[in-house]
C-alpha cells in the first residue's frame, strides 16, 4: 500500500467542458487503487458537470482561494496534480514550497511550467514538444499509452472489439459533443441527421437541455443527460459523432469509429492525428457547408460498411485503456527517489 497523499487542481464548466475533470477522476481512481489518499480542488459548480468527482473528497474553490490556502499551509499533500489551461509557471512556483512533488497534465505544449513530471497523452505527441518549456530535471511522458480512462473502459475493451468484428453496417449513431456549451452545434448536427434513413437510431448524450425540442420532433432521437455508463452506449453504437477532445481515447479503446467534430482550436491536434491514423473522419464545425459534408460522410459509411470496420481496427490500435494505471505508477515512483523514471515518451 502507498502512503502518498494527492490533491488535484482542475476545472470544469460551460466554457472549459468536462474533459480535464474526467481524465483527472480516471487518474484518481487508479491512484486510489494503489493506496493513495486522493482529494480534489475544483472550481465552484464543477461537480454539476462531472458528478463522478463526488466519489472523492473534494473542495469547491476558485484558483485564488486554492492558492491562498496553499500559502497558509492548509494544503499539505505529497503530490499536487494540475490540469488547467489557466495555470502557468508562476502558479507552479507559488506552490513549490508547499508540495514535495508537482505534476502537470497537459495537451497544448504552449507554455512554460515548473513541475517534476508532465504527462501529455496525445497521439504522436513527443518529448521534444515540451523539453524547452520545462526544467532539465523534469520527467516528460507522452503518447496514448498514458491516456487516462476510467477502469470500465479497459474492462470492456475485449467484449467491445468482439462486437465490432461482427459489424454488418451502420444502424446506430452515438452523438456526443462534450459537457460544455454545445447547444447550437448539437442542434445543427441533429438537424442534418434528420435526412438519414429512418431505420438508423440516434442516441444523443448531452447535459444541455436546450436540445430537447429538436429531439421531440423526431422519435429516432433518444436523449440522455449526463451518463455514468458511457461504455454501454459506445458498445451499442456503430459510429460516434463526437467532439475532438479527450473522449477520443474512450472511443478508441472500444474500437468505436468516429466522425470528429472540431469545435475549438485546442481540439485540432487530437483530431488531425487520429485522422492520420485512420481512426476517425474529421470535420470542422465552422467550415462552410459543414452539414452537407456530414451527410456525405454518413452516406458513404452507410453504403461502405468495410470502411467502418477498418476505422474500428485503426481506432483500437491507438489506445488500450491502461493509461491511467501507467500514469499512476509513474506518479508514485516520483515520490520514491530510488525509483525515479528516466526522461522518455
Amino acid at each position: 500500500m502507498s502512503n502518498v497523499t494527492v490533491i488535484f487542481r482542475t476545472v470544469a464548466g460551460l466554457e472549459t467542458g468536462g474533459g480535464h475533470l474526467m481524465r483527472c477522476t480516471a487518474l484518481g481512481y487508479a491512484l486510489k487503487d494503489k493506496g493513495c489518499d486522493v482529494e480534489f480542488s475544483v472550481n465552484k459548480k464543477a461537480p454539476n458537470f462531472v458528478p463522478l468527482v463526488k466519489e472523492f473528497s473534494y473542495r469547491e474553490e476558485s484558483q485564488q482561494e486554492f492558492l491562498s490556502a496553499v500559502r497558509m499551509g492548509k494544503r499539505d499533500h505529497n503530490v499536487l496534480i494540475v490540469d488547467d489551461y489557466g495555470w502557468d509557471m508562476d502558479n507552479d512556483k507559488e506552490c513549490r514550497q508547499a508540495f514535495p512533488h508537482m505534476v502537470a497534465l497537459d495537451d497544448l505544449a504552449n507554455r512554460r511550467r515548473d513541475v517534476d513530471l508532465l504527462i501529455d497523452s496525445n497521439l504522436n505527441r513527443e518529448v521534444q514538444h515540451y523539453r524547452h518549456l520545462l526544467p532539465n530535471t523534469s520527467i516528460i511522458l507522452t503518447g496514448t499509452k498514458y491516456a487516462m480512462l476510467r477502469p470500465e473502459f479497459r474492462t470492456e475493451r475485449c467484449s467491445a472489439l468482439k462486437l465490432r468484428a461482427g459489424m454488418k453496417g451502420l444502424k446506430t449513431i452515438l452523438l456526443t459533443l462534450g459537457l460544455g456549451n454545445n447547444v447550437t452545434p448539437l442542434n445543427d448536427v441533429m438537424q442534418a441527421l434528420r435526412d438519414l434513413p429512418k431505420n438508423i437510431a440516434i442516441h444523443v448524450v448531452s447535459g444541455q437541455t436546450g436540445t430537447l425540442d429538436t429531439i421531440q420532433r423526431d422519435k429516432r432521437f433518444r436523449f440522455y443527460g449526463y451518463v455514468t455508463d458511457m461504455v454501454s452506449l459506445m458498445k451499442k453504437a456503430d459510429v460516434c459523432i463526437g467532439a475532438g477532445g479527450s473522449s477520443s481515447w474512450e472511443r478508441c479503446c472500444l474500437g468505436l469509429p468516429s466522425i470528429q467534430i472540431v469545435l475549438a482550436e485546442n481540439q485540432q491536434f487530437i483530431a488531425q492525428q487520429l485522422e492520420y491514423a485512420g481512426a476517425t473522419i474529421t470535420l470542422d464545425y465552422k467550415a462552410t457547408g459543414f452539414s452537407k459534408c456530414l451527410n456525405k460522410v454518413l452516406s458513404r459509411l452507410i453504403h461502405e460498411p468495410n470502411e467502418l470496420r477498418q476505422m474500428s481496427l485503426a481506432a483500437a490500435a491507438v489506445c488500450d485503456g491502461a493509461g491511467a494505471d501507467r500514469s499512476a505508477t509513474a506518479i508514485i515512483k516520483l515520490t520514491k527517489p530510488s525509483q525515479r523514471l528516466i526522461h522518455h515518451g
